[in-house]
């Protein structure tokens, strides 16, 4: 009777240990799957996040590299067109009409649409005589090359070259509208800013002097640095 009661207890003993044995099992796969559920989770979240990064990156460079420009400009009698010391009074209806022009070899036109937008066609070439820069009626394509930058708002557009210089600036302010920067043609450069409109070849001795002159005299108005640079403007003091 005494051993009859040891192997009961025994038993019992045998179905709690396995009981919470089992437990522990089950409590423990639980948790290992929920683990793992976890993991799948976040790696399905870290993809997409990654997935997500790469598209707005390609956002990003794409308005980098081109884009619609459409300047916005009252309506007046006559606009004011400067590049460099010369300055233009341009009747409305010659713009409207697209007025043409150059500055020393370099052809741009400008024409106004139905809406009070100002659309800009030229073209940035380097001292290689490659294409920078290609505007036609406000569409236009950069270079993929990362040196350059380009900024612009709805009065202006600023593009950057390789070691900082302003190789384009259109700035529109009420009926004037201000072209400066370096124009290239296949010989020469034209230096264009409110002081200055100068053309010099490329084989000449002053060449870089005058470059340089430009590139300390002529100020950016736009950012060109940071995640969201894109329509922000330099805050100019007085």
């Amino acid at each position: 009777m005494k051993n009859m009661g040891s192997s009961l207890l025994f038993g019992i003993f045998i179905l709690v240990a396995g009981t919470f044995y089992g437990t522990f099992l089950i409590h423990t796969s639980n948790r290992k799957a929920t683990t793992d559920r976890i993991d799948r989770l976040q790696a399905a979240f870290t993809s997409q996040n990654t997935q997500l990064k790469k598209i707005s990156e390609i956002i990003r460079n794409e308005q980098r590299e081109k884009g619609s420009l459409k300047l916005k400009v009252g309506k007046f009698n006559r606009y004011f067109v400067s590049f460099g010391l010369v300055n233009n009074m341009i009747d409305a209806n010659d713009i409207n009409n697209e007025y043409t022009n150059r500055i020393n070899n370099v052809p741009f036109s400008l024409v106004i649409n139905d809406d009070d937008e100002l659309l800009v066609t030229i073209r940035i070439l380097d001292t290689n005589g490659e294409i920078i820069f290609d505007m036609v009626r406000g569409n236009w394509a950069l270079k993929r090359i990362d040196n350059f930058s380009v900024n612009f708002d709805n009065t202006g557009l600023e593009i950057l070259g390789k070691k900082g210089e302003v190789l384009l600036q259109i700035d529109i302010t009420d009926n004037r509208i201000e072209i400066s920067g370096i124009l290239n043609d296949e010989n020469s450069s034209s230096f264009v800013s409110p002081n200055e409109l100068v053309q010099i070849p490329f084989s000449n001795l002053n060449y870089q002097n005058t470059w340089e002159y430009h590139f300390q005299n002529l100020n950016r108005k736009f950012v060109h640095h940071g995640q969201n640079y894109l329509g922000k403007r330099i805050i100019q003091t007085p």
